[in-house]
């Protein structure tokens, strides 16, 4: 019983092992690495310029009187 354990975890861990190489593999291939900082930056715009912050989360009040 134990020898079947070990036989499924490795065959679990040899298929993401493979997966996760095959994904790598793609990527370079296809050219996904190319242009990072092109990437990176394609969510900004006029309205959310890079390097400006527009969204913040509020601070808590120091009273303790919080919502749920």
């Amino acid at each position: 019983m134990t020898s079947i354990s070990y036989i499924l975890v490795f065959g679990v861990l040899a298929a993401l092992s493979a997966s996760a190489i095959w994904a790598l593999w793609w990527a370079m291939k296809t050219g996904q690495f190319a242009r990072f900082q092109e990437g990176a930056s394609s969510i900004f715009d006029k309205d959310e310029p890079v390097g400006s912050v527009t969204d913040t989360f509020p601070k808590t009040k120091a009273s303790g009187n919080r919502r749920s």
